[in-house]
């Protein structure tokens, strides 16, 4: 399994992050359904070998096993963006963006549209001008802070890239979070360029 954990909470630049890993494992095995009884009609049953497949635990917890190490610490370099750009009656502000060796991150803030027991979240992807020649454009995903700004990762490796970025939130995307759990969406583009030191 791969993990990955947010730096962010770390404040300053020690040269060496002393870390502890805590793990505990759980089986799990997946219980097939049996076959339904083949229909009287002729051919086959269309429920024939249909079922929902759920996990079930089985066996106790093993571990903890607590893995104690340190890393060294390599600072993110940080483009204070502080742009806003208004499309569809919605603006939205791109803040900062940081870049290490596992991602970019983006701090991406609106006000959500109007209507009730709605999460909304911004579509983006990031362009990156390296040399005579673009890199491919890279897609991340959405979390919301407790600011309500969303906090983009891209998990690209874009450390040595510097100079003229790209980020494009092409849409914003609504959920009902009730019944109908219908979707609405508001078309963009919202364009940010800046420079990363």
């Amino acid at each position: 399994m791969v993990v990955s954990f947010d730096a962010m909470p770390i404040l300053g630049t020690p040269s060496v992050v002393q870390l502890r890993l805590v793990v505990k494992a759980e089986k799990f095995v997946l219980h097939t359904p049996a076959p339904q009884p083949p229909a009287i009609r002729p051919g086959p049953s269309p429920n024939s070998n249909v079922g929902i497949v759920q996990p079930e635990s089985i066996g106790p917890i093993l571990g903890p096993f607590t893995l104690d190490f340190s890393i060294p610490f390599i600072p993110g370099r940080v483009a204070q963006v502080q742009q806003t750009v208004e499309k569809s009656g919605i603006a939205v502000t791109l803040g900062k963006v940081i870049v290490t060796p596992s991602e970019a991150l983006a701090i991406l803030c609106f006000e959500p549209p109007e209507g009730e027991n709605m999460d909304w979240t911004p579509i983006a992807n990031l362009d990156v001008k390296a040399g005579p020649g673009w890199r491919e454009p890279a897609s991340g995903m959405s979390q919301r802070d407790q600011h309500g700004c969303h906090r983009y990762h891209f998990s690209a490796s874009l450390y040595d890239y510097q100079g003229e970025w790209t980020l494009t939130v092409a849409e914003l995307v609504g959920f009902h979070l009730k019944e109908p759990y219908e979707q609405m969406r508001l078309s963009g583009p919202w364009v940010f360029r800046f420079r990363v030191p």
